[in-house]
């Protein structure tokens, strides 16, 4: 999420748990253990209920991170598995860091080598990052003025690199909040939704996934599973084509664009991955940052 302070982005990361499934007895127990090693049943916090939410700050190491030290133990990305890692003012974590969560994204799992021997932590987490449009996070403000060069804007969105950005499914530009936002009471499309009204729509979704055949216990989907499940005809095809060649998407992005049309489907309860589908999935992955680096 990209925005500027105050739009929102903290607490909407914060409502993510409230809307996930309900955790397994399964994942509370790999979730128990992984809290275990660490330490942290140790200090009191005996009462793992439900899926965790960490928020490490931006000047944590990157042992505390990703998990190491002379006595390898679980790092933040490990202790939300099954959960949500929540990386608020993610450009200003060291670029080391960002870089060396390119793998873990892709395999869910951290490995780690000392002394000869190989710790292998699992880290299956919703990972949630937040950022301001520039250092001041006023740019692109209609209400406050931008104080920042365009070198330290350049030199700040830089940290964000490309192949970040690339694993990244859903890329959201947020706007500042007004008067007339903050008015509660709304109907028709324009209706608040709930964390309880938006947890049933997923319970629903995964419902619907689920009676499809596409249940996957498993994080990693091979590739040919996903591109079955869209059941693409020849016009969604030839749009996906075309958006390919003109948005220059990598593999993976193509991929990555097909889970979540298939999601948006699954959510509206469609058999079938439609041209608007892919539309809105590929609407989430023009952010504020790549329109910055064009």
């Amino acid at each position: 999420m990209i925005g500027p302070p105050g739009c929102g982005k903290t607490m909407l990361a914060k409502r993510m748990p409230t809307i996930l499934p309900p955790i397994t007895n399964r994942e509370l127990l790999e979730t128990t253990i992984i809290h275990s090693v660490a330490g942290h049943l140790n200090k009191g916090n005996n009462d793992l209920i439900g899926r965790p939410f960490r928020s490490p700050h931006h000047t944590i190491s990157r042992a505390a991170l990703l998990g190491g030290g002379l006595y390898p133990l679980p790092g933040e990305l490990s202790l939300a598995h099954n959960g949500v890692l929540f990386l608020d003012e993610f450009c200003e974590f060291d670029t080391g860091q960002i870089e060396a969560l390119r793998q873990p994204l892709e395999d869910h799992k951290i490995v780690i080598s000392r002394q000869g021997n190989t710790y292998e932590f699992p880290c299956k987490a919703l990972v949630v990052m937040a950022a301001n449009p520039c250092p001041c996070g006023f740019f692109g403000s209609e209400s406050n003025e931008c104080t920042c060069t365009a070198q330290e804007i350049a030199r700040y969105r830089r940290r964000m690199s490309g192949p970040i950005l690339d694993r990244i499914d859903l890329q959201l530009t947020m706007q500042e909040v007004k008067y007339e936002d903050l008015k509660f009471e709304k109907s028709g499309k324009d209706k608040v939704l709930d964390s309880e009204t938006m947890s049933s729509m997923v319970s629903d979704a995964l419902k619907f996934s689920k009676l499809e055949g596409r249940d996957e216990k498993c994080g990693n989907i091979s590739d040919k599973k996903i591109r079955d499940a869209c059941l693409l005809g020849n016009l969604e095809n030839k749009f996906l084509e075309n958006a390919y060649d003109r948005l220059n998407l990598s593999p993976r992005s193509y991929i990555r664009t097909l889970k979540v049309a298939r999601t948006i489907a699954d959510i509206e309860q469609e058999r079938k991955v439609s041209i608007e589908h892919l539309a809105e999935a590929l609407g989430y992955r023009c952010s504020e940052f790549d329109i910055g680096k064009e």
